[in-house]
Parts: C-alpha cells; structure tokens; sequence
C-alpha cells in the first residue's frame, strides 16, 4: 500500500511540477517579449538622438550663418554711413568747384558713383536682411520640431510606463 501511496503522491508531485514548468514557460516568454519590446524602443531613442543631433549640427551651422550675416549687416551698415559722408564730402566739393570754375560734369560722374555705391550697398542689406528672417524662420521650425520631438517622447515614456 506504500508503494501505491508513493506513486500517486509522486504523480501529484509530477502533475505540479509540470504545471509549474509551464507557468515558468509562460513567464519566460513574457519576459522575453518585454525584453523584445525594450530593444525596439531602445533602438528607436537611439534613433531619436541621432536624428536631434543632426538637427542640432544644422541649428549651430544656422546660428553660424546667420552671426555671420549679421556682421556683414554690420559692415555694410557702416558702408553706407562712410558713403553718405563721402557723399556730403563730395557735395562741398561741387560747391568748391563750381565757385572756382572747376568742371563739374566730372564731380557729377562721382557723384553718381557713389550714388551707385549707395545703391548697391543698401541692395546688399536688403538681400541680407532677407536671408536673416529665412534662417530665423528655419530656426524658429527646428525649435518647434524639437519640442514637439521631445512631446512625443515624452507621451511614448508614458505610454511605455503604462505597459509594464
């Protein structure tokens, strides 16, 4: 009668340690799924960050261009401050000439080279004035493109929390 006691206690035994085993299989795959899923969100943050890094080199080179702009603003600005005075230099000169008999179809020639120097000049901080709003406007983009980036990770941290 032992041996029939041993054997079913052992078929019980046997029973729950396959029933056992199978739950650790389930658990198992679980943790295996999980680990899966963690992998393909990592790998997509990493993708993320290479993504904003090259998104933050092209908002330096911008920032760049656009400091660079702005110094040449700078220089024309002071272009044309140097050409209006030359400009005034040039029209006493004309009075000095006209009083003294000089020539002044010759001043007028300088003059109107300089009047065109102006023009040019002025035309030059215009188109530099215009490529600052275009690379403000860009980087004004970048910013908002990064921080709707940066929502949506943070709703995908979110999302991810709940899961687990």
């Amino acid at each position: 009668m032992e041996t029939a006691y041993n054997k079913e206690e052992l078929i019980k035994a046997l029973s729950r340690a396959t029933a056992l085993n199978e739950s650790l299989k389930e658990q198992l795959q679980d943790c295996e799924n999980t680990l899966s899923k963690r992998n393909r969100q990592i790998d997509s943050l990493e993708k993320k960050i290479d993504e904003l890094t090259l998104s933050n080199s092209q908002l330096n080179n911008y920032l760049i261009e656009v400091k660079q702009l702005e110094s040449n603003i700078d220089t024309l600005k002071y272009n044309i401050d140097q050409a209006k005075y030359i400009n005034s230099d040039l029209e006493k000169q004309v009075d000095i000439a006209v009083s003294s008999g000089h020539s002044l179809s010759d001043l007028e020639q300088k003059y109107t080279h300089l009047q065109t120097q102006l023009t040019d000049l002025q035309n030059q901080i215009q188109n530099l004035n215009d490529r600052n709003l275009i690379l403000q406007q860009k980087n004004s983009r970048i910013a908002e493109l990064e921080s709707l980036l940066a929502e949506r990770e943070g709703r995908t941290d979110f999302n991810e929390d709940e899961s687990i």
